[in-house]
């Protein structure tokens, strides 16, 4: 009888939706690492986050709060969360069933339904071999893969819009240089002339302060378009190609007394996001050949309807079972590729430890050879450069020296001045890509460390 199809259908969608139903939908992301994990926004609660830039000074700390939340490619990560954990619920589900409605013998002899034969049945493939949880398995391994792209990224933006804020930094100290350079040119430029006026030297001098003090003002316009430059490209980090803020705030000149003992660091790699991974990775590689074997062991087709017989008024229930005959196709391929894909992977995981073993020496060798030189003309070659200045100056008002040795003295003093600004850049950078390498601070207290500032 129909009511009994009705019934029967009924008990099937209610089944159906109960095991989809069960399915979790949790990421599980990985642990931040301890560089920046303070200022670390949820990737997938990211779009939801409201914070504004400062319109007067930036602090280091607002800016990467900013970067770290209004980035553009980590809010695309947000996105990407969400597209993994809908892929979780789609490995999850079970395949639909199908109904199917026959009519046999209609209008035979032209009888019209007098003597037709009506079936409708309902047909279920049932997945054999785990199919369903060996899916979901890899589909929730491969959101931790996502997971672990989307921290690798983080401490990226971390380490680029670090490295911004100190070109920012670098770009201002150079202005207040060449400020001071054009201030300086002025006055040798005043005192040459005055000098010209009492006779003691050639108009040629004066002629050649004029050019100096030309020269200066060009720097001093170069250093605020690089300046401009600097604030925009800082900007960028949180997608603002227009920055409100009016100047970065920051320690520019604190230094490190000294530089811990590289096997400490090597002692931090594992905490790399690029060789953290790759745990989540054999797991998804292995997790993917069995999903690959589970995929040879064919699954059922049952089914079951009801077939009525419109001659005597009868009707009938029928079941059946089908399943494919594994002869030839058992995905000898897939498994193959699969394992293949295995050894691919462990080889990747060697290379990527040896690339970021690689990276580490690069970084170590750049940040002791900036210390160095920091601290170098930070104690020994600023000071020098400034006393050989003012004996320059004061001996040319007694006649002692020519202009061109005043010239010579001025240039130097500058000259020493804006390699130490770059020294330090290149000090501060060096410092954050080997903080990005070992995943935390080198000022944390397990390396105890001290720093000094130069006032």
């Amino acid at each position: 009888m129909l009511y009994r199809l009705i019934y029967f259908c009924l008990l099937t969608a209610i089944f159906a939706a109960a095991g989809c139903s069960s399915v979790s939908q949790n990421t599980a992301l990985p642990e931040p690492r301890l560089l920046g994990r303070e200022l670390t926004a949820n990737s997938k609660n990211i779009q939801q986050i409201e914070i504004k830039e400062p319109s007067g000074n930036l602090s280091l700390q607002e800016a990467l709060s900013l970067a770290l939340v209004k980035n553009p490619e980590l809010k695309a990560f947000s996105w990407e969360m969400r597209a993994s954990e809908a892929m979780k619920l789609q490995a999850g589900l079970l395949p639909n069933p199908e109904i199917e409605f026959e009519i046999g013998e209609f209008d035979s002899e032209g009888t019209g339904f007098d003597t037709a034969e009506t079936a409708i049945i309902l047909s279920q493939l049932v997945e054999l071999g785990g199919k369903r949880h060996k899916r979901l398995a890899v589909a929730k391994l491969e959101s931790g893969l996502i997971g672990w792209d989307y921290e690798a990224k983080r401490l990226d933006v971390f380490v680029e819009t670090t490295q911004a804020f100190i070109d920012v930094l670098a770009a201002q100290k150079s202005v207040v240089l060449a400020t001071e350079a054009v201030s300086l040119a002025a006055k040798v430029h005043a005192a040459v002339g005055e000098r010209v006026k009492a006779g003691k030297v050639t108009p040629l001098e004066e002629s050649r302060a004029g050019v100096e003090l030309s020269m200066s003002k060009i720097g001093l316009e170069r250093s605020k378009k690089e300046l401009e430059a600097s604030r925009t490209r800082l900007g960028a980090k949180w997608g603002n190609s227009k920055p409100s803020f009016t100047e970065v705030t920051g320690k520019f000149e604190t230094v490190l007394d000294s530089i811990p003992s590289i096997r400490l660091f090597e002692g931090d790699l594992a905490q790399n996001p690029d060789i953290a991974r790759w745990e989540t990775e054999m797991d998804f590689r292995e997790a993917t050949i069995a999903l690959e074997q589970s995929a040879s062991i064919p699954d059922l087709v049952a089914s079951a309807g009801v077939q009525q017989f419109e001659a005597t008024g009868e009707d009938a229930l029928t079941f059946g079972v089908a399943f494919t005959l594994p002869f030839f196709d058992r995905n000898q391929g897939g498994i193959q590729a699969a394992r293949y894909r295995l050894s691919k992977a462990d080889e990747e995981r060697r290379s990527a430890k040896l690339k970021v073993q690689s990276d580490l020496a690069d970084a170590y060798r750049d940040l002791t050879m900036f210390h160095l030189e920091t601290m170098t003309l930070q104690k020994e070659i600023l000071a020098a450069a400034q006393r050989t200045f003012e004996a320059a100056s004061d001996g040319y008002q007694q006649g002692k020296f020519g202009y061109l040795e005043v010239l010579d003295a001025q240039r130097t003093m500058f000259e020493v001045r804006e390699k130490y600004v770059e020294s330090l850049s290149a000090y501060h950078k060096a410092v954050v890509t080997l903080e990005r390498l070992i995943g935390r601070p080198i000022k944390a207290d397990k390396y105890e460390i001290k720093t000094t500032e130069k006032n």
